[in-house]
């Protein structure tokens, strides 16, 4: 499974990696502190080679939030983009950001930080399930 990680909080990052480490020793992680970066790396001169199956996506970022990078995922230009199971990953309390959450089609669901084992437990056996 190829994951992507895009949280601006290190220690978030090194907790939700060593969670999916665990549970799924073989993932391919590639971790990214903002929206910035991660379509940065998409826009190399190279195209990259790594699509990911999952993403686990922060909402409150400085600079591009979480849903500024669902709206660029939503334009055409990243179209192959829009298969990935991105799950939104905050520990916001806001009514509204629930509300917007449910809004992106591209959401499969809105999780409470700090990622638990058995939530990514979860994930992976409906990500499982959803490739039969």
């Amino acid at each position: 499974m190829r994951i992507i990680l895009i949280d601006d909080d290190d220690m978030f990052n090194i907790l939700n990696e060593a969670i999916i480490r665990r549970v799924l020793p073989e993932a391919e992680i590639m971790v990214f502190k903002s929206g910035e970066a991660f379509f940065d790396f998409l826009k190399q001169p190279a195209p990259p080679t790594f699509f990911p199956d999952l993403m686990l996506l922060d909402i409150r970022m400085p600079g591009m939030s979480g849903f500024d990078v669902l709206d660029t995922l939503s334009t055409n230009e990243y179209e192959l983009l829009q298969k990935t199971d991105i799950y939104l990953l905050s520990s916001t309390l806001d009514e509204r950001d629930l509300d917007k959450a449910s809004s992106y089609a591209l959401v499969k669901e809105f999780l409470n930080k700090p990622l638990s084992i058995e939530t990514f437990n979860r994930i992976r056996n409906s990500f499982q399930a959803d490739a039969i």
